[in-house]
């Protein structure tokens, strides 16, 4: 029988197409109608053999172990005990610099006092003092004296350079513009089939699964199956179903005009 060569399958090429695929908009016979649906089921099984190494990935790298070890942690922590080498080497300095004044302000206090004394005993031994003297080694007592009770208050820490700091920008943490950008390219578009479980958000990071067939590298004739099921259903024809090829979703019959899958939008073959 002959028939029109732009009716062929995209397969073979030998039979007429019976089918025409939603996803690569070929038409095929048949039986290659079916080995394509099958190969995309097998593709399917790959990505949810994909999808269950990623969920190693992630369930490994994203644990509360794995984050102690996060490198930015180590980073952190190693410009914080960096930040604590300076502040000690700062406050070190300081401290050397208090005790240097500290010395240098004794000695001052106490080579005056030893003048004073001196000077002291040397007029009661001249006994060639008069008024004048007396008043001016009383003033040098008096103001040795509040020096001596000053003595904490002649050094002075300033710190006022400390809080022009803005410490909140010392350190930031951001993500790399590169991790960004690979994350943005990953997302997944939504499919405008409402059905489709891949549309379905999900935190879920347990392993899936999907059987292949198991005895035969081709999909189930279950169209057959069903047709035949359907012929002998006296009932009403809104009772008649049968079961998608592709993703085995059970489907209505249409009355009139073609059937089509309502999630994977497959044609019925018959």
């Amino acid at each position: 029988m002959s028939f029109n060569r732009s009716n062929t399958c995209a397969i073979c090429t030998a039979l007429p197409s019976v089918s025409l695929c939603e996803g690569c908009q070929k038409k095929f016979c048949y039986n290659c109608f079916n080995k394509h649906r099958n190969d995309l089921s097998l593709e399917l099984d790959d990505l949810f053999n994909r999808r269950n190494e990623v969920m190693e990935v992630i369930n490994s790298q994203l644990n509360l172990d794995s984050l102690n070890v996060n490198p930015c942690f180590e980073k952190i922590d190693r410009w914080q005990n960096e930040m604590h080498a300076h502040i000690d080497r700062v406050t070190a300095a300081a401290r050397d610099a208090v005790q240097k004044l500290t010395f240098e302000i004794n000695s001052n206090i106490r080579n005056e006092f030893d003048e004073i004394s001196k000077e002291l005993q040397r007029q009661q031994k001249t006994n060639g003092y008069i008024e004048s003297d007396l008043n001016r080694l009383r003033q040098q007592l008096i103001k040795l004296n509040d020096t001596a009770q000053q003595f904490h208050n002649k050094i002075h820490v300033d710190s006022s350079n400390s809080r022009n700091i803005n410490w909140d920008t010392m350190l930031f943490v951001a993500m790399n513009k590169a991790s960004h950008m690979a994350m943005a390219s990953t997302s997944v578009p939504s499919s405008p089939n409402p059905n489709n479980s891949f549309n379905r958000s999900s935190h879920n990071t347990m392993s899936l699964s999907r059987h292949p067939y198991p005895s035969s590298t081709r999909t189930p004739n279950l169209y057959r199956t069903n047709s035949r099921t359907a012929s002998l259903s006296t009932g009403s024809r809104s009772s008649t179903t049968y079961a998608c090829i592709g993703c085995k979703t059970i489907n209505h019959l249409r009355e009139n005009g073609p059937s089509f899958c309502s999630v994977c939008h497959s044609p019925a073959p018959f």
